[in-house]
């Protein structure tokens, strides 16, 4: 059978048209990817961590037992900021805030107050500290092979043994040397998709 000239001239159209889907397709595929990546940055991952542990604090070369206690977040794989104390003489010594980077280790500075024992009675004045800890996972067991994928637990724990000099009231800097068990939550979003995961 024979087509005539309207029938060839349908022919094209129906192309356009299966064109113009194809194209219609696509353009709904990507404006939902771009979506789900703004939803996402929307809810950016957020991570909190609590722990404590035991500490040797020397002030004036005089070694105490002191208890640190600190709640960290973490907005970001190498981000962290924190809100901490130390007890010691039965009195919060070292009350602080503290911006930090998670390189393999965490390195951080901060401010805060602190107190000391002086024979006319207790010192208290602005202090300033420099940290370094070393993160050592124990939970979850897959954090080791994929570490990436391990901060998209919801709940992971690591021992910090760390190292704190501050300055304040004390003469000269005092020196801290400790380990903490730190419990860690993720309370939203995902690492993996910020990394690009």
């Amino acid at each position: 059978m024979r087509r005539g000239p309207q029938d060839r001239s349908r022919q094209p159209s129906r192309q356009l048209r299966g064109t113009r889907r194809l194209c219609v397709a696509v353009a709904l595929a990507a404006s939902y990817t771009a979506g789900e990546r703004l939803a996402h940055a929307a809810d950016p991952p957020l991570r909190f961590a609590f722990g404590t542990g035991v500490a040797g604090r020397s002030v004036a070369g005089q070694w105490k037992l002191a208890l640190p206690i600190e709640l960290t977040l973490q907005p970001h794989p190498v981000l962290l900021a924190s809100l901490g104390g130390v007890f010691s003489d039965g009195t919060i010594a070292h009350g602080y805030a503290e911006l930090g980077v998670y390189l393999g280790v965490s390195l951080g500075a901060g401010v805060g107050l602190g107190s000391y024992a002086t024979s006319a009675g207790r010192a208290s004045d602005t202090t300033f500290h420099v940290f370094a800890g070393l993160p050592i996972p124990v939970y979850p067991p897959s954090f080791l092979r994929d570490p990436l994928d391990g901060l998209n637990e919801r709940w992971w724990g690591y021992v910090l043994p760390y190292y704190r000099p501050s300055w304040g009231p004390w003469p000269g800097a005092a020196h801290e040397v400790g380990v903490m068990l730190k419990a860690s939550y993720l309370a939203s979003g995902t690492y993996g998709k910020l990394i690009g995961g």
